[in-house]
């Protein structure tokens, strides 16, 4: 995901191994993490009746406190955030309350868990022996006792009857308890009517009603270590409690249960659960409720509703020798999500790790050489055979990590692709045909199928292998689009089909694909996979658009049919340059959030000494200086979190957003000129595949040896420079330390000169910029960091401006200070004052995943408002349909980022003026301002420092007559790409102003056909001045239409740039 060429296992001699050798970690025994189970999902405690003055942004209450603003009061419940404001509408976080009054407590709203295991009660003893409590049997006092216990019997209708603690109820269901009438204020499950005080959710009416004869005695019930089930509550007979698997308030299903008929959500619940703008398939009664809470917020996990996600890397696995990062290495308690990173796509279009069959199918026998299903650690405590969990038909990594996730509520997601294996894969070459069939390009150096490689071996598979050892089977090039553009509809189907399995079969709670990347741009992806990319790059974000559509709705499926809400995620580049080639990434309506990849915005690729990850842009970036993009673009720089940040701020709410943090370094020697190394130059002649190409810049001169420690080798095994590190091992060197791991790390002080400790690395900051960074004067290298200064800053900014949370690559090069004793590092953690001193060691840990969690742990809830927070839209809203009609298919006209929307108007009214926003992450060139009258400009004098852009949005209006019935078409010239199109529509017409029906833009291929061409009028180019061709005449060149951008005929379309032929890209055929 993050490096030039990634890590990625190999198969070779039927062992598992890493494709570097120095790659990976010293054997470090940790001992398992402390295991703490969940409080119950809502707790009592008393409180002074006196009120506290509400100051937004700094007070922070607990669910029951009161509170005055403007002079009224108000009592806490669903632990409102610094910035939820009290007032009489915001009902979800506050009541109102009397001045005087001494209020009882608020329970927070419980998390809707509407799963195939159903809880028996929300506070879960951590013993063998489960006891009954009040919750397991719905009666108004249950004592596990000899005496026999009422059982009371569901009614069959939820909302109305006898109230259930198993069922849910909505806002205004009735339900009868004791005789009397309750109403539900709001969503609620399992609390009990009549306990709940005067401000909970519950409210007694006037009229007392009696009580049906439904309560029946059952026989003795006896607290057994299995809870017997009654008729109504029944656990599943798959989860057998032990004290190593303690479930928490969010329960995760595995595969093989079967839904339980019992509880059913009802369909308005979940949808008032479902995130603003996630698309929906129709038909489809999808259980958002277990993941999410009202309005689209994530359930709370280890105590926080914002995202802390890392990638759990499956190459660390010991097989080379070196350390491992294992299940037992992970802060459970410190993270929400897990990014199994990686999957691939083999050769039938199927995702695997290694596995031919999946262990629900027939056959199933995974290698114990696979370190995802079959490897144990003996030599690891908690990672041993006899700590595998045995109700599964596999071991490795994914045994422990799918025991220790439901120990403690913590998500997991299977991460297909990455850097290394987009467009092909390390692993068997098996299959009679291969899926693609494109020729290899100059620089490859591919094995046919019947040919034997450099060292004799045979490529007995259907597919070629490349200089790398990796399968060429086209990866999701190949799988999404066919070598003509147009979309592979079977390879999609099959990837589809087998992505639902998976999640299902290895207990995964979604799927997260790292495609790298479907751009339109030449050259957009790795340098070993152009002869699957550039072929089918015209054609590959419309094929992207069918894959996320397809495998959203296959999702939703699956998860109503397992009642539980599957995710479907995403990381994404975050480059202003990536990004004008993938359309205004449309897509975004199918994630349930989006991982940006805020990082690798610098790197040795390139020879100009920049930063990392930086939070914002600090005016002098080197990069944005040398391409002039300042003085281009208003003074706005898009490499930078915030810029990623406001672009996909345009594609979904700032809620569905993580923010990337590298834990890794990136780094340069030789570097001459800039301000500690900062704004340099590090130039080679010796240039890495793929770099070096540009006119504006050479390829850069990447650190080596002991600045290089997690460095990738080339096909030939020789080191690629790139200042790649885990942050503990550079906090070594800013300590003039060399690990006691250096050995294990391939590293030679005594005969390399490269892996000597030379010189003084010193640490120095960027405020504006939010980036530290470490310079060595003397071998004149700089290494761009991540540490607690830097993360603290991302972590408040995600915090403060709503955004989901926060994702980390990766969570083995996070650090701890360990002790030193007798030359030995121990496991003891210790201040970092200790290895400032020289008596302690950095090594892998999880300083800054804590950080990131407790800052979190107080931000309050995310903002999932999807339209321009500046724009009061009216209540009235009238139908008009807003398709995305035209976008890049070609880099020719990247620059603008053009896009085409087409309104239609479905109603009765003539529209005279449509008012829309556009994401600040491009300037306000005089191409943009062509759309309309300026009504906010949203970045004006740039972005640089805080607090980065001024506005999410620019804001703008045009005039039109729009008939009923008709369609008016506006294009978009976007200097700097914007994500989503325009939003935020308001209509105007002889009946006043009028709101969209929908947000939601139609996506179309961006063929012809959706543009209002018809191609049978269109003839194919002619050569020559003869044609005399006009400005505006159109036409067909390879596969696309062409229009003349000026009279006459310079040359045959897409021959080179358009300014040169002056032949522009319509659509393609």
């Amino acid at each position: 995901m993050n490096s030039y060429s990634d890590f990625a296992i190999l198969r070779k001699s039927d062992q598992w191994m890493v494709t570097d050798s120095k790659d990976g970690f010293m054997n470090k025994k940790m001992s398992v993490l402390a295991i703490a189970l969940s409080a119950a999902l809502g707790s009592t405690s008393a409180f002074a009746a006196t009120t506290t003055e509400f100051v937004p942004g700094k007070t922070k209450v607990s669910n029951g406190d009161v509170v005055m603003y403007q002079g009224e009061c108000y009592v806490a419940k669903n632990t409102p955030g610094t910035w939820e404001t009290p007032s009489s509408s915001a009902t979800w976080f506050w009541a109102s309350a009397t001045c005087d009054d001494t209020t009882p407590v608020v329970t927070p709203t419980p998390a809707v868990t509407p799963t195939p295991v159903i809880t028996p009660t929300p506070v879960i003893t951590p013993t063998p022996v489960i006891t009954p409590t009040p919750v397991v049997t719905p009666t108004p006092v249950i004592t596990p006792t000899s005496v026999p216990t009422p059982v009371v019997t569901p009614t069959p209708v939820v909302g109305s009857g006898m109230w259930d603690a198993s069922a849910v109820y909505n806002t205004g269901d009735e339900v009868t308890h004791n005789g009397i009438t309750y109403v539900a204020g709001w969503w609620t499950k399992g609390q009990e009517p009549g306990t709940t005080g005067k401000w909970g959710v519950w409210t007694a009416q006037t009229v007392v009603v009696t009580p049906t004869p439904v309560v029946t005695p059952t026989p003795v019930v006896t607290p057994t270590p299995v809870v017997t089930p009654t008729p109504v509550v029944t656990p599943t007979a798959v989860v057998t409690p032990t004290p190593v698997v303690t479930p928490t308030p969010v329960v995760t299903p595995t595969p093989v249960v079967t839904p339980t008929p019992v509880v059913t959500p009802v369909p308005s619940s979940h949808e008032e659960c479902r995130p603003e703008g996630l698309y929906k398939t129709e038909g489809i009664d999808v259980p958002y409720c277990t993941v999410y809470q009202k309005g689209g917020i994530e359930q709370e996990i280890n105590g926080t509703s914002r995202r802390i996600i890392g990638y759990f890397t499956n190459w660390r696995n010991g097989a080379n020798g070196q350390s491992t990062y294992l299940a037992t290495d992970v802060p459970w308690d410190k993270v929400t999500h897990i990014n199994y990173a990686f999957a691939h796509i083999d050769n039938n279009y199927r995702v695997s790790i290694g596995d031919n069959v999946y262990p629900t199918e027939i056959g199933y026998n995974p290698d114990p050489t696979n370190p995802n299903t079959g490897m144990v650690w003996n030599d690891v405590p908690g990672a041993t055979d006899a700590d595998m969990d045995s109700s599964m038909k596999y071991k490795g990594h994914l045994n422990l990590i799918n025991k220790y996730k439901k120990a403690n509520g913590v998500k997991t997601l299977v991460s297909v692709g990455g850097w290394a294996e987009t467009g092909g894969f390390w692993g068997e070459n098996t299959g009679s045909t291969c899926a693609m069939t494109d020729a290899p390009v100059a620089e490859d150096n591919w094995t046919m199928p019947g040919q034997k490689d450099k060292d004799g071996v045979m490529n007995t598979g259907p597919c070629p292998i490349d200089d790398l050892g990796r399968v060429v089977n086209g990866g999701f090039y190949a799988m999404t689009t066919n070598s003509d553009g147009s979309v592979n509809k079977a390879g999609i189907a099959a990837f589809v089909k087998s992505s639902v399995d998976f999640v299902r079969a290895y207990g995964f709670d979604g799927i997260d694909l790292d495609y790298e990347y479907p751009t339109a741009l030449k050259d957009g992806g790795n340098p070993y996979d152009r002869a699957a990319q550039n072929p089918r790059r015209n054609g590959l974000m419309a094929s992207y658009n069918v894959l996320m559509k397809d495998l959203r709705e296959a999702i939703d499926v699956a998860s109503a049919e397992d009642g539980v809400h599957y995710y479907l995620t995403v990381a994404v580049p975050s480059s202003g340059y990536l990004l004008r080639g993938m359309e205004v990434f449309s897509a975004g309506q199918y994630l349930d959030f989006i991982n940006m990849m805020t990082y690798d915005f610098s790197g040795s690729w390139g020879e100009v000494v920049g930063f990392n990850g930086p939070l914002y842009d600090n005016g002098k970036d080197p990069e944005m200086k040398l391409f002039d993009v300042y003085n281009a673009y208003g003074n706005v720089g898009y490499l930078n979190i915030d810029w990623a940040f406001h672009y996909f701020r345009g594609v979904v709410p700032a809620g569905r957003i993580n923010v990337g943090l590298p834990f890794y370094t990136r780094g340069w020697k030789g570097v001459e000129g800039g301000v500690n190394g900062y704004g340099g130059k590090a130039k080679t002649a010796d240039c890495e595949r793929g770099t070096g190409t540009g006119t504006e810049q050479g390829c850069g001169n990447g650190a080596v040896g002991i600045d290089n420690m997690w460095h990738d080798s080339d096909p030939h095994g020789a080191e690629l420079g790139a200042g790649s590190n885990p942050i503990w091992h550079v906090k070594n060197l800013a300590n003039a330390h060399i690990g006691t791991y250096a050995e294990q790390y391939g590293l030679d002080p005594i005969n390399n000169e490269a892996d000597k400790l030379v010189g003084t690395y010193t640490r120095f900051y960027d405020k504006d910029a939010e980036a530290a960074w470490l310079w060595n004067p003397t071998k004149k290298v700089m290494l761009n960091i991540e540490d607690e200064q830097a993360v603290r800053a991302k972590t408040q900014y995600v915090a403060d401006k709503g955004l989901g949370g926060i994702m980390f690559w990766e969570m083995a090069g996070d650090y701890n200070c360990y002790a030193i004793v007798d030359g030995v590092r121990t496991e003891n953690v210790v201040p970092e004052s200790n290895c400032a001193a020289g008596n302690g060691e950095y090594f892998m840990g999880n300083t800054l995943t804590s950080l990131g969690h407790e800052i979190l742990l107080t931000a309050g809830a995310a903002d999932m408002n999807m339209t321009d927070s500046l724009v009061n839209l009216p209540a009235q809203k009238l139908d008009v349909t807003v398709s995305l009609v035209g976008y890049v298919t070609d880099e020719s006209v990247a620059w603008p980022q053009t896009s085409e929307w087409l309104f239609t108007n479905n109603s009765t009214q003539t529209i005279s003026k449509i008012a829309f926003s556009i994401p600040s992450s491009t300037d306000l060139s005089k191409d943009l301002k062509k759309v309309g009258t300026l009504i906010n400009h949203a970045n004006n004098g740039g972005n640089k420092g805080a607090p980065g852009m001024q506005d999410d949005f620019h804001r703008f209006a045009t005039s039109v007559n729009l008939a009923p019935g008709a369609s008016h078409t506006i294009k978009i010239d976007a200097h700097l790409p914007i994500g989503g199109g325009p939003s935020s529509f308001v209509f105007t017409t002889g009946s006043g102003d009028f709101a969209a029906k929908t947000e939601v833009k139609m996506i179309t291929d961006g063929g012809c056909e959706a543009r209002g061409i018809d191609v049978s009028t269109v003839e194919p180019w002619k050569s020559g001045y003869s044609a005399n061709y006009s400005k505006g005449d159109m036409a067909i060149q390879d596969g696309q239409v062409w229009a003349r951008a000026w009279g006459g005929n310079d040359g045959k379309p897409g021959s080179a740039e358009n300014w040169v032929t002056g032949w522009n890209p319509v659509c393609p055929l």
